[in-house]
């Protein structure tokens, strides 16, 4: 099944974004991508669909919380944890800003520069 399409796949995918629309137009109050998902899960259930039509399911999830560990990380990875923290950092500050900014403007308010 290298490079095709799984027919049963589709048509629950299809199915799903048909289940979201609707509830999204119809009733929006209503959770449809919550629907959907329960719906999907359920349907590949009941009808064995994992061992029939070769669909991929995520299997058991592990219980409870993970324990608490530190990682062992490497000298020569600390360079690239460093330089990805603080590309994270400054893109958090870069978005506050802006945000603070937006909101003083929407509510008239000074910002602190």
């Amino acid at each position: 099944m290298d490079n095709q399409t799984n027919g049963t796949a589709l048509v629950i995918g299809l199915a799903s974004l048909i289940v979201i629309a609707g509830f999204k137009w119809w009733a929006p109050s209503v959770p449809g991508i919550l629907i959907a998902v329960s719906g999907a899960t359920l349907f590949v259930e009941w009808f064995d669909l994992r061992v029939q039509n070769g669909l991929m399911v995520v299997g058991t999830l592990p219980r409870g919380l993970p324990t608490f560990q530190i990682p062992m990380v490497s000298p020569d990875e600390l360079g690239t944890l460093f330089a990805s923290a603080l590309a994270i950092a400054l893109v958090a500050f870069a978005d506050m800003s802006v945000l603070s900014r937006t909101l003083g403007d929407h509510n008239g308010g000074p910002v602190a520069r």
